[in-house]
């Protein structure tokens, strides 16, 4: 017996490889950042190389433990909207990260120094991630 795929089917199989693609392009990214920002967690938290480890590796024991449940939730509710649904979660999540250490101009108090809104803290996040850039490069 020859399966046969008819030709929408093919079709849709580049949109359902790009959509794997970008989940998987995203927990990517998220590792790289998240590695990226241990030298700033060692120096903000005084966390030592043991606890460092733990920061990396408790994000992807959350990810393998929630595999099981995401199955049974994929196959009760459909595999594309459970895709899509985490997409939007983890931008909503990355923006609220985002917005926490950029922050918004008009949604953080004033700053002392200047009497704009949120500039300094702006700038010692940046300052922050400077340090840790240069930490990683020397």
């Amino acid at each position: 017996m020859e399966a046969t795929v008819s030709g929408q089917a093919f079709q849709r199989r580049w949109w359902t490889i790009g959509a794997l693609t970008i989940g998987s392009l995203v927990i990517g990214i998220d590792v790289t950042v998240l590695n990226l920002a241990l030298p700033t967690l060692a120096g903000a938290l005084g966390a030592t190389t043991a606890q460092l480890q733990w920061f990396a590796d408790a994000y992807l024991l959350v990810l393998s433990a929630l595999m099981l449940p995401a199955g049974m939730l994929g196959d009760r509710y459909g595999r594309k909207r459970l895709v899509l649904a985490a997409l939007v979660v983890f931008a909503a999540g990355s923006l609220a990260s985002w917005i926490t250490v950029v922050g918004i101009g008009d949604g953080l108090p004033p700053a002392p120094a200047t009497g704009r809104a949120g500039s300094s803290r702006r700038c010692s996040a940046r300052a922050a991630r400077g340090r840790a850039a240069t930490a990683t490069i020397q």
